[in-house]
């Protein structure tokens, strides 16, 4: 029942998303000079996002201005201190090229709250998804592997309360 938008940079995306959401409302090119109004959105979600931004603090302060009072910031980002990525090191799925930042779970939330945002609660999704089967744990254990696979605490998701207005 909400009025949705979607922001993508991507041509391949933008056409799937009109094409099979014709409900969501899509803005590309330059996030900034979008004439979005300040104060007018409820829930803004950030799935893989956050880590190839050049700037996350300019983009965080950014999306403050964009939410109304006491809405909702949900950020959705790889988890650098997690189990993986401390094992397995350079083989853990997330470090690569197109990750300009990694978070661990700590730094992420001293982040959205030096924006003023209020972390409500941090979900780390695996368990009832397609990964949390017992050949992920094999495909961990192998040492011939190339790449970690998906595993519990890989991917972390914050659920933010936009506490004041950034000036």
């Amino acid at each position: 029942k909400w009025e949705k938008y979607g922001f993508e940079i991507g041509e391949f995306p933008l056409e799937y998303i009109n094409k099979n959401y014709p409900d969501i409302k899509t803005l590309s090119g330059d996030l900034f000079n979008q004439n979005l109004l300040n104060n007018s959105f409820d829930v803004i979600m950030l799935y893989h996002v956050i880590e190839h931004l050049d700037e996350p603090e300019k983009f965080l302060n950014f999306l403050n201005l964009l939410l109304k009072k006491n809405g909702y910031l949900i950020v959705g980002t790889p988890n650098s201190k997690c189990f993986v990525a401390n094992y397995l090191k350079s083989k853990f799925r997330h470090y690569g090229r197109q990750h300009i930042l990694l978070y661990s779970p700590q730094a992420l939330r001293k982040n959205l709250e030096d924006k003023n945002f209020l972390c409500e609660r941090i979900e780390y999704p695996y368990f009832n998804t397609e990964y949390s089967k017992i050949s992920n744990i094999f495909k961990l254990l192998n040492p011939f592997s190339k790449v970690a696979p998906a595993f519990y605490g890989n991917v972390m998701t914050f659920y933010a309360k936009k506490i004041k207005k950034i000036f």
